[in-house]
């Protein structure tokens, strides 16, 4: 087996691996907290925002709302959080 077929068949390899390790979030998405006030109180939230192109006044990399996900112990908060763990170790 050639070089390049041992690294071809490296990359697919690993390739499977990422695939079997479960869900991984797309690039430049991360978790972000919100609050909403209701009655006096107030209510935390969370959201999975993807970075866009454009840039505010400052510099910072402006948000687009991708999800809602709801409370920190919500199936999709966790599902999500749990991707982009796992995108970071990928």
């Amino acid at each position: 087996m050639s070089n390049i077929e041992q690294r071809l068949n490296f990359i697919s390899q690993r390739i499977q691996q990422i695939r079997n390790s479960g869900e991984i979030a797309a690039p430049n998405t991360w978790i972000q907290k919100f609050y909403v006030p209701k009655n006096g109180k107030r209510y935390e939230y969370y959201r999975l925002m993807k970075a866009c192109s454009r840039k505010s006044k400052t510099g910072k990399i402006q948000g687009q709302i991708e999800r809602y996900l709801g409370k920190q112990g919500s199936k999709l908060y966790k599902r999500f959080t749990a991707a982009i763990r796992q995108a970071g170790s990928a």
